[in-house]
């Protein structure tokens, strides 16, 4: 029993997990809600395909969601029972890439790879894909189907779910491979009928016996030709030795002439040599104290140079200190000048006189304000109080009032000269007051600094008396250097003439001993010369011998290679005859062997349609008692007893029994049955032929059963789902659209519920 299945990406089913029970379990929903895929989906789960897959109308990337969301995997799990076992099947599809499976067993893995898994199941459910295609899922449109579609394609369409269209498969091919081998033997028929194979045969044979004798005599040649091998191999031996003899004597004469040279010309140049300082020992012994004698004046030399760079550098800090002094002398004078020109005391008084001046000019200024805002008071108190004085409030004519008014405007334009010429000097006071104040700030940082200077002029005159010290002490050291460069200089010119001497003494010890060696490599060459006894006419003698003897086995050498040609070319034509007529002989063979053939798969296609005709008869026989036993039990009513599959030569019919007179009469179920009752025959047939097929499983999927039915049949068929089906198939799972399923008894429903406009996923709800 199939207990559950689960659908990750799935087509439309982002996440969908649904459970089955024993009995009738129904998916209900509108088209394209995703039901159809549940089932694509348990027969994938199974098998690895399902028939949109396997047909190739679909590919496995479109199985993986791409809407509204694109995925990059879906997956399948697949749980069922069998023999007392919990079986767990998941497979994997990436983009890409193949599928992969995994089967586990109670809980644990027990089987891994696509192909072993499918192995696995198939064994377990005792069936394979095509037989869970032909006999368990049935497809959309696929019970009253085949009462609708033409005979031919009724008849191979049953003939392949009952397995039978193998058959005819076979028949077909084998009837394809007996013409073709019939067309084969009239060809090769025809290329004998113009071909002796017995004379060609007799030819062969008189080019063998041609061919032995050719070979005996090739045979013969060629002992001869080695044994004038032999001869010339010991002639080459004594012609090679004497030339290895002849050439060591010219090499040696050659040597004795280099030596001879190298001597004569080892004398003049030992003649050359002058050596005249004494033996190797005394100019050692001279060139050793020299050296030591130059050790220590380097010595001295570093010392000094050490003393006079320290001196240098002395002197030039005494320069750098005495010229930043004399800066500063210089830097102390120039203050002291722009102090003399004016005094400090001076200066703060001018500022103090400033400042007082500034502070009456504002005390002045303020004044004049007052005056001024007094004044403009007054008009303005006027001018409201129109005929009374402000200030004392006696009555005043307007005379008297403009009169007044004319006097403060007046007196205003007087203090407004005064204000302005107050701001003037005030600015102007501010303006030296800066200045001053610049100054004496100046003056004040000039005495500060003077005040750093302290006794200058000491520190200056004791800088240039270190300077003037130093300067001496340099100057001698020097000239101290000097003197010992120069003495180093002579000391090396003497130990490079006493190491000239050395070379010249060396030079003229190795030319002796080279011309010692010479004179005894001269007296062994000249022994060896002595023992040499080749002269130039016995090597031209062996040359002759050698060239008399190569010509002759180069002579029967080429009788012997033009004999083999000849016998290769004998061979290569007879093998040529040979493979000629071997072809000919297979192909008489092939004839003969092919008619067999013809004649064996002759009387197999003629077994292969018996025993299909066998088969057909039990199949449907096996069918008929079966349809006979379920057709009481899903078929509530009396008018048609039974029910029959009727096998022609070329089509099947679905017969009712009509029983007419108290017998049977078959008329085709096409002609007599209402909707509902031809698709409840056709149901009873597709069952039947599931447990005929699949005896060990009960299991039957139906994709939309109601198609073409009316509401009547419909209604029959609930109850037939409900009551009637139960009882014969463990497990039935149904797909519709139908909403009427929905009353089927006891049954298992789930609704699929999808916004197509949206495009969103599938939506799954038990009721």
């Amino acid at each position: 029993m199939i207990s559950s299945i689960e659908l990750k990406n799935w087509r439309t089913h982002e996440d969908t997990r649904l459970e089955f029970g024993v009995g009738v379990n129904l998916l209900v929903g509108v088209m394209g809600s995703g039901k159809s895929s549940v089932m694509d989906a348990i027969s994938f789960a199974l098998f690895g395909t399902f028939p949109a897959l396997k047909r190739g109308s679909l590919k496995s990337d479109s199985i993986i969601m791409n809407r509204p969301k694109e995925m990059e995997s879906s997956e399948v799990a697949l749980e069922f029972a069998m023999d007392n076992d919990i079986y767990r099947v998941i497979r994997v599809i990436e983009a890409g890439k193949s599928s992969t499976a995994t089967l586990l067993k109670n809980g644990e893995l027990f089987q891994t790879q696509a192909e072993r898994v499918n192995e696995e199941i198939s064994r377990l459910l005792k069936i394979d894909y095509n037989i869970f295609s032909r006999a368990i899922y049935s497809e959309q449109n696929g019970l009253s189907y085949f009462l609708d579609i033409t005979k031919s394609e009724r008849k191979r369409q049953i003939d392949n779910m009952l397995g039978l269209d193998d058959f005819a498969k076979a028949e077909e091919r084998i009837t394809t491979i007996i013409n073709s081998i019939k067309s084969l033997l009239k060809d090769e028929e025809q290329m004998l009928e113009n071909i002796d194979i017995e004379r060609m045969q007799d030819s062969y044979r008189r080019m063998e016996t041609d061919l032995s004798s050719k070979r005996a005599e090739l045979e013969s040649m060629s002992k001869g030709l080695e044994g004038k091998r032999v001869d010339l191999k010991r002639i080459r031996g004594e012609l090679e030795s004497a030339r290895k003899m002849y050439s060591e004597m010219i090499e040696l004469t050659k040597e004795r002439e280099r030596l001879n040279s190298q001597i004569e010309t080892l004398s003049v140049e030992m003649g050359r040599i002058r050596v005249t300082s004494g033996s190797r020992d005394e100019i050692s012994k001279r060139l050793e104290g020299v050296s030591a004698e130059e050790r220590g004046l380097k010595t001295d030399y570093n010392e000094i140079t050490k003393r006079e760079r320290a001196l240098l550098a002395e002197t030039a800090g005494l320069r750098s200190e005495l010229n930043r002094r004399e800066a500063e002398l210089r830097e102390r004078d120039t203050i002291r000048g722009e102090l003399g020109k004016e005094s400090i005391d001076h200066l703060k008084s001018e500022l103090e006189r400033t400042r007082s001046d500034m502070d009456e000019r504002i005390k002045a200024m303020a004044i004049t304000s007052q005056r001024l805002g007094d004044a403009r008071e007054w008009i303005a108190e006027l001018n409201r109080h129109i005929s009374v004085c402000p200030l004392c409030e006696r009555e005043i004519d307007s005379e008297m009032k403009e009169r007044l008014i004319e006097g403060k405007r007046s007196a205003i334009e007087r203090l407004e000269v005064e204000l302005s010429r107050h701001e003037r000097d005030i600015e102007s006071l501010k303006i030296r007051e800066c200045e001053i104040s610049e100054r004496y700030k100046m003056f004040d940082a000039m005495s500060a600094k003077l005040q750093t200077y302290g006794n200058i002029d000491d520190t200056v005159r004791e800088i240039k008396t270190k300077l003037d010290k130093g300067s001496k002490e340099l100057d001698s050291v020097s000239e101290s250097r000097a003197g010992i460069e120069n003495s180093i200089k002579k000391i090396s010119d003497i130990m490079q003439e006493l190491r000239s001497e050395m070379e010249r003494l060396t030079r003229f010890e190795e030319m002796e001993s080279l011309q010692r060696s010479a004179k005894a490599k001269l007296e062994g060459i000249a022994a060896r010369i002595s023992a040499i006894v080749i002269d130039e006419g016995m090597m031209r003698s062996l040359e002759d011998r050698y060239s008399k003897a190569l010509a002759e086995v180069n002579g029967i050498g080429s009788s012997v290679e033009a004999m083999a040609n000849y016998i290769h070319s004998m061979e290569v034509q007879l093998s040529s005859r040979k493979l000629e007529m071997d072809r000919m002989l297979g192909v008489r063979e092939r004839i003969t062997r092919r008619a067999g053939y013809v004649e064996s798969l002759i009387k197999f296609k003629s077994s292969l349609g018996v025993t299909s005709s066998v088969l057909r008869s039990d199949l449907i026989l096996s069918i008929n008692e079966l349809m006979a036993e379920l057709w009481g039990e899903m078929y509530p009513y009396g008018d048609y007893p039974s029910i029959r599959l009727d096998a022609e030569n070329d089509d099947y019919i679905l017969e009712a029994d009509v029983g007419r007179d108290g017998k049977r009469v078959w008329v085709p179920i096409n002609g007599v049955a209402s909707g509902g009752e031809r698709s409840v025959a056709c149901l009873v047939m597709r069952i039947t032929m599931s447990m005929v097929i699949v005896p060990n499983l009960r299991w039957i999927i139906l994709d939309e059963p109601t198609h073409n039915i009316d509401s009547n049949g419909i209604y029959k068929l609930v109850d037939v789902f409900g009551e009637s089906l139960p009882n014969v198939m463990e497990q039935v799972f149904i797909i519709t659209h139908d909403e009427a399923l929905k009353q089927i008894n006891n049954a298992n429903v789930y609704l699929f519920e999808r916004d197509k406009s949206s495009r969103s996923t599938t939506y799954v709800s038990k009721l």
